[in-house]
């Protein structure tokens, strides 16, 4: 994968990494979401009655795996493009996520959704580009 590219990457998945892990102890600490001046009133039309699960899937599945995706392009692992890929893939399925189940808006999810946006188009850059080619 090209340097730039890996650099970028590491910036990205840490930046969300830490935001995502801290957000989501936050929320698992305090599932009453008013340490981030969030109301469990913003949940009234999704399946959740508290914030510790939404938190949990924040802190293990973006903060989490994003520190150790962002580990794993800086070891130069040699599925570390894969995992970029989905890593951006799971970051834009999250804000895709939070705008159907609490039906509003914030800046921020435009932020993550074009980190995400970034990782797919990073790891897209470094498959193997022989995937899904015939032989010859």
């Amino acid at each position: 994968m090209n340097k730039l590219l890996s650099v970028v990457s590491i910036f990205l998945l840490f930046f969300t990494g830490f935001t995502a892990s801290i957000s989501g102890y936050m929320l698992i600490y305090d599932s009453s979401g008013a340490p981030l001046r969030m109301s469990v009133a913003l949940l009234e039309n999704s399946p959740f009655n508290s914030f510790f699960i939404p938190g949990l899937i924040l802190f293990l599945f973006i903060g989490i795996s994003s520190i150790i995706t962002a580990l794993s392009v800086m070891n130069d692992q040699t599925y570390s493009t894969r995992l970029i890929f989905f890593q951006g893939l799971v970051m834009i399925g999250w804000i895709i996520g939070q705008l159907i189940l609490i039906r509003q808006f914030h800046f921020l999810q435009i932020i993550y959704v074009l980190i995400g946006v970034a990782l797919v188009y990073i790891g897209w850059q470094g498959l193997p580009k022989s995937v899904g080619k015939a032989a010859p």
